[in-house]
């Protein structure tokens, strides 16, 4: 026998049953993507920061005064006072998903388990469709400068080489003027590592990864809390298909203990002991970049109090038989320390 609700009774279950739900994982049954590393991996509770505010706005030292001198007896002292501070402005971007449902739905179900299960496959649906916009959104190699909506993505942070280039460069992503506030060209301490490449060989990006890993290990020799350190699974690096494959067949063509597995490579492939990962985003990328991010000092921000905020189910106006569930994020993506990050690229 069908259930005969009013729209309240509609309401009340429908609350319900989502806090229940937003108690669970995502289900991802739908997906178009192998997976979603954004979603999985660097939007962890490990990886993100929150704050307030009007914009991310952070002191940042470009610089240092060369106060350090050699002196003889009886010199007399010089106090040099350099303004190394600058700050990185990068302002709110705000994303939202949602799902609905229509109350005649409900009334169809024969019971509470059937619009448990109407309500999983709808929020489901609606983040899964909040995944794969972050996805495509984060992993952009040619920004737009006169978007005003989409967040800073990768291609905005770490521009790519132009012919010839090999070690800290200060390009700009087409269009833009500054990255975060700061001309690299002018604060030389912001620039980010890049080269160009003609082949996945030992000769070629093997040979120039190795050397841009050694020169973008900065360390800090003070003990300062923002100087965050990290090994292992914070430095990643991320590529299309077809350049994970052929690193693939290098590290198989090396490897005199591999046995007679013919794809012993396949699952976790590392470069310079940091884990190499596919990203479907990047297999429509002609330059086939590499990039190598130290997630430490790359990494999301979300605005205090707007952190996939779902709303309570409310009706649709207009739609008088429609409920709606709204889910909202302010957040932009943020890095601290550009040297640290590389891309290498076949410049076309």
């Amino acid at each position: 026998m069908a259930l005969t609700l009013t729209d309240r009774e509609i309401l009340d279950l429908s609350t319900s049953t989502l806090n229940q739900l937003r108690k669970g994982r995502l289900v991802q049954f739908a997906q178009k993507l192998q997976h979603y590393e954004v979603m999985s991996r660097i939007i962890r509770s490990d990886r993100v920061v929150f704050q307030g505010g009007k914009g991310i706005q952070q002191r940042v030292m470009t610089d240092h005064s060369d106060a350090a001198t050699d002196v003889g007896f009886f010199e007399e002292d010089t106090v040099q006072i350099k303004d190394t501070l600058s700050f990185v402005d990068v302002p709110w971007r705000h994303t939202q998903t949602h799902y609905a449902w229509d109350r005649r739905e409900m009334l169809e179900n024969d019971g509470e388990s059937e619009i448990v299960d109407l309500l999983r496959v709808r929020r489901t649906d609606g983040f899964l469709s909040l995944a794969a916009h972050m996805e495509d959104k984060f992993w952009d190699t040619s920004p737009d400068a006169a978007d005003q909506k989409s967040i800073f993505p990768i291609g905005y942070w770490l521009p790519k080489p132009t012919t010839g280039q090999e070690g800290f460069v200060a390009n700009l992503p087409t269009g833009f003027t500054d990255i975060g506030g700061l001309d690299p060209a002018v604060k030389t301490g912001w620039q980010h590592y890049a080269a160009d490449y003609a082949a996945v060989s030992k000769t070629d990006l093997i040979a120039k990864v190795r050397k841009g890993v050694e020169l973008t290990q900065f360390k800090s020799p003070v003990g300062v809390d923002d100087f965050r350190m990290g090994i292992g699974q914070t430095n990643r690096w991320y590529c299309n298909i077809d350049t994970r494959l052929a690193i693939d067949t290098i590290g198989e063509s090396q490897n005199e203990n591999l046995g007679r597995d013919v794809a012993s490579m396949d699952g976790i492939t590392t470069l310079k002991g940091a884990a190499v990962i596919h990203v479907p985003k990047l297999n429509t990328d002609a330059e086939e970049p590499l990039y190598g991010i130290n997630l430490d000092f790359f990494y999301p921000v979300f605005l205090r109090g707007n952190f996939m905020r779902e709303t309570d189910p409310a009706i649709v106006p207009s739609m008088h038989n429609a409920f709606v569930v709204w889910v909202d994020l302010s957040w932009n993506i943020y890095c601290d320390d550009r040297r640290r990050q590389q891309v290498y690229a076949k410049v076309t």
